[in-house]
């Protein structure tokens, strides 16, 4: 029996700086067990990060926590007149719910009516991005274990050094590495 083996796909991935006077909400959700949270940045076009949020949800699933991250950050944008703003998540489930593309879960389906509502009335565009160019949303959705509180920082030197790291690798456009395993595409079977 002869199989082909798998190969994989190396893509690299950058973090997009939005457009000029515009800002770029990033969020992501993160679950473990059953306790869940969610985190987000928001930064200007040259990589500068206005706010970043922690944001402990208790129980949860990682769906759920995408969801009320995303409409956490869409919130704080709205109410802060970070209305020329673009959003981007890593999940495609919440996206195409949002874009009513994919039905919604029944858990999501009044953060995603009160999402799309407001995307709507501000005219605000949502993006997927792969989840190497969202690191900076998911380091800080993983700090939500950590805490109790919601944690919302606007001076970048009070962020983990790890994010302010990760900050300064998207700010100054380093790729990250997307490797994705490529399934055989002729399996060769001799029996015996």
């Amino acid at each position: 029996m002869e199989i082909q083996l798998e190969d994989t796909i190396h893509t690299t991935v950058k973090w997009s700086r939005p457009s000029y006077h515009s800002m770029k909400l990033n969020t992501d959700g993160s679950c473990i067990g059953e306790s869940s949270g969610g985190g987000g940045v928001v930064r200007d076009s040259n990589g500068n990060c206005i706010m970043a949020f922690i944001f402990p949800l208790g129980n949860g699933t990682s769906n759920t926590a995408e969801a009320k991250a995303f409409l956490f950050g869409l919130k704080w944008c709205i109410a802060n007149g970070h209305i020329f703003t673009t959003i981007e998540t890593d999940s495609l489930l919440l996206l195409n719910s949002i874009l009513n593309l994919w039905s919604i879960p029944w858990r999501m389906r009044e953060m995603v009516d009160e999402i799309r509502e407001l995307i709507l009335r501000h005219n605000i565009q949502i993006n997927h991005c792969y989840r190497e160019a969202n690191r900076v949303a998911d380091k800080l959705a993983s700090y939500s274990h950590l805490t109790n509180t919601t944690i919302v920082i606007t001076d970048t030197s009070c962020l983990p050094a790890h994010v302010k790291g990760l900050l300064n690798l998207d700010k100054w456009q380093f790729p990250s590495f997307r490797i994705k395993k490529r399934k055989p595409s002729l399996i060769y079977y001799d029996p015996p």
